[in-house]
């Protein structure tokens, strides 16, 4: 072997190292993003953004991606990328994403209340009949569907777009975790709904109308803690 050809397989050797390393340090990057809660079900995540934020080529981050596809964290289709994907999640992962909800939450009514914007209006009065009708004939899926809109509306009084893009996935995933529940869990969850989470989001909807948004963050959160609780109760 000639010393070229030794130097060569060195550098490629050293390359190869470094590649592991950098994939490696893709790897957990990602899965640590997705298992606190930073990345939530259906987002998408470009490569060349991961790259450059850890300071690393293209290759090393396809390379994580297919790891963690093949480990159920991501989904991989050709031409639309990577997604975190909806997995199970542990009674303790609920927890943690109604904790996070919270914040978010308590973030929003404090933007509304320091710029002074209304967020009442026609649209918000018509969501929430349309919830009040969905409690009273049991109608569940409605429910969950009004609950998201009555969500998205007041979210989307916020300018920031990646605020409301996180808020929206976080409650979106939260619900779809009650709709898949199995039958019985889904029931008990709806009963909590009609005996405390109507009145809460009465007094909710009372305190947006009033743009009292201390009182309506105050109303979020006594109902995010009840969800908690029958959720650790469950």
């Amino acid at each position: 072997m000639t010393p070229f050809s030794a130097c060569q397989t060195w550098v490629e050797v050293m390359t190869m190292a470094k590649t592991k390393n950098y994939t490696e340090r893709a790897y957990e990057f990602i899965r640590g993003q997705i298992d606190n809660n930073v990345w939530l079900p259906e987002t998408h995540l470009k490569e060349i953004e991961i790259a450059e934020n850890l300071g690393i080529s293209r290759t090393p981050v396809r390379r994580a991606m297919n790891r963690l596809k093949d480990e159920g964290y991501l989904n991989i289709e050709p031409y639309k990328g990577a997604t975190v994907a909806q997995r199970d999640l542990t009674s303790q992962a609920v927890v943690d994403r109604l904790q996070f909800l919270e914040l978010l939450l308590g973030h929003l009514f404090m933007q509304l209340q320091n710029k002074g914007i209304n967020v009442a209006g026609p649209e918000l009065d018509h969501i929430y009949e349309a919830i009040q009708t969905a409690t009273v004939q049991d109608d569940i899926p409605n429910y969950i569907r009004f609950k998201q809109q009555f969500f998205s509306y007041v979210v989307s009084f916020n300018g920031n777009s990646y605020f409301r893009q996180i808020s929206l996935t976080t409650f979106q995933c939260l619900n779809q975790l009650w709709i898949q529940a199995e039958p019985l869990k889904r029931s008990q969850h709806f009963k909590f709904e009609k005996e405390k989470g109507s009145l809460l989001l009465e007094r909710l909807v009372q305190a947006i109308r009033a743009m009292d948004y201390p009182n309506a963050n105050k109303q979020a959160r006594i109902w995010i803690n009840e969800l908690i609780l029958e959720e650790v109760n469950c």
